[in-house]
């Protein structure tokens, strides 16, 4: 702190002496005989301490100094005076920094109201001391339809590392777009991950297996309104007995049916009886 001429007389009348002059190479704090002298990377500081005292250790010698407010700094002030000597105490400085494996998560197309594999993020502590936690947050107008558990718990010692998964089940059709907020105690707290994903509706088709032998596999056909119009969804035999339809659209309704396939990829039995779904919306 710098301090005024007027500043400098008011102490002087008080028995004290200012020395303005007082500037050290940075991140040290040094005791010389009747001075105390502070300097930090930034601008000098103006030292104030009482005459008389070069023979005296000093211990009550106090000097307060505002430093930059992420910096975390512990000195311990114990020196006597004596033919000039000069002892040197070292500022021990403890940042702490993290590092997230993503920024970001896609979770691609997923069908509404159903859930597929979660996406994890890795959180490591890189910093020199315990990296504090105090929230971890989805964010933002679809955080509904995503969910995180973690084994961060409420800290991560130095050098550790913790987990943080991530489940998407979109709950209407359509692109969601979430944010993982973490508030903690490293430098650049709040950490941001951006999720998104696409819901989708779909229309699943299950079917008793033929009792034809040797068939190739099965048609479905699909239309919005009769039998006549309905054309095949498939581009060949579908081998099993289900199909899901993700071409499909909120609020329509939808007619099915399946046929068998002979074994030389040409014949085809009867229809099936149809069967019918309409979508909700959104």
């Amino acid at each position: 702190m710098r301090f005024s001429e007027l500043h400098g007389q008011w102490l002087a009348d008080r028995g004290f002496h200012y020395n303005k002059n007082c500037v050290l190479p940075k991140s040290h704090l040094r005791v010389r005989c009747g001075l105390v002298e502070f300097a930090r990377r930034t601008g000098d500081f103006g030292v104030i301490v009482r005459p008389h005292m070069q023979a005296r250790t000093l211990h009550q010698s106090v000097i307060l100094a505002t430093l930059l407010a992420t910096l975390v700094v512990h000195a311990l002030i114990s020196a006597s005076c004596g033919g000039g000597g000069t002892n040197a105490v070292p500022v021990a400085v403890t940042p702490t920094t993290m590092d997230l494996s993503a920024v970001s998560l896609s979770f691609g197309s997923q069908p509404v109201a159903t859930s597929g594999s979660p996406a994890s993020i890795t959180l490591t502590d890189t910093g020199n001391s315990t990296l504090s936690i105090a929230s971890l947050a989805l964010t933002g107008t679809d955080a509904s339809s995503f969910v995180q558990t973690n084994t961060c718990g409420a800290s991560v010692a130095a050098g550790g590392k913790c987990t943080i998964a991530i489940l998407y089940t979109p709950a209407a059709n359509g692109t969601h777009k979430a944010s993982l907020t973490i508030t903690d105690s490293a430098l650049d707290s709040p950490q941001s991950v951006t999720l998104t994903g696409k819901g989708l509706h779909d229309i699943i088709l299950t079917w008793s297996p033929s009792t034809t032998p040797g068939i190739a596999g099965y048609n479905v056909f699909r239309s919005m309104s009769s039998r006549q119009s309905a054309t095949p969804v498939n581009s060949s035999p579908i081998s099993g007995t289900t199909y899901a339809d993700t071409d499909v659209q909120a609020n329509q309704k939808y007619s099915y049916w399946v046929t068998a396939v002979g074994s030389e990829g040409i014949t085809e039995s009867p229809d099936s009886p149809g069967a019918s779904a309409t979508l909700p919306s959104p």
